[in-house]
């Protein structure tokens, strides 16, 4: 009887006091994981949005002196971003694949190699051939009205200038500032290159017929 009365008292007391220690559900852990991750890609996508906001008000600064955003609300950005910044230093999935290549436009990549080609000194002189019989057409006697030198100067170093020209021309006409900070050392090229290249027209082809 002592035996069964023990047994009982046993059985009340497990009823009474659950396992302390029993296992979290799986569903309620991956649901607190998902809100997690759904808040922190939230605060990252927010970064992203105020870094936008601070640098296109940085750029106009820098450009133009004055910015439409006040002051204040620069401020309140830059407050919020540092609190961000602290609770997520991560960046945002598609931030860290950004590259600079992905944000400046296509054909100025490509206008380096345009420029490269329509500016190449084979190229230059044949054009300067073909400006030469345009030259004769319509005044016959310029060379003799303006000196060889200064005849040759024109039909092989204008056609380069030209391209000169139109290539900061281009520049002024962009407005999106990482294609025309890209742009800058675009043209910064094209100078090298037409230095070059008139170079050697100089003494390939300019000197030997003057002298």
């Amino acid at each position: 009887m002592d035996d069964d009365l023990k047994l009982d008292l046993v059985e009340e007391e497990d009823e009474n006091n659950p396992v302390e220690n029993e296992a979290p559900d799986i569903s309620d852990l991956e649901m607190d994981e998902e809100i997690e991750d759904s808040e922190k890609e939230k605060a990252l996508k927010r970064k992203n949005e105020i870094l936008s906001i601070l640098n296109k008000y940085n750029e106009d600064m820098l450009d133009e002196g004055a910015s439409d955003m006040a002051e204040a609300t620069i401020l309140d950005l830059e407050e919020e971003y540092a609190i961000l910044e602290d609770a997520y230093p991560e960046k945002a999935e598609s931030e860290a694949q950004e590259s600079w290549v992905s944000r400046v436009s296509w054909w100025i990549i490509l206008y380096p190699i345009l420029v490269t080609f329509l500016t190449m000194p084979a190229l230059v002189k044949i054009v300067g051939l073909e400006i030469n019989e345009i030259i004769k057409t319509l005044i016959p006697n310029m060379p003799a009205l303006s000196g060889l030198w200064f005849y040759l100067a024109v039909i092989l170093f204008l056609y380069p200038i030209v391209m000169v020209v139109i290539t900061w021309t281009i520049h002024g006409f962009i407005r999106k500032s990482e294609n025309k900070r890209f742009f800058k050392w675009v043209f910064l090229y094209h100078i090298l290159y037409f230095i070059g290249t008139t170079l050697f027209l100089f003494f390939d082809l300019y000197l030997p017929i003057v002298r």
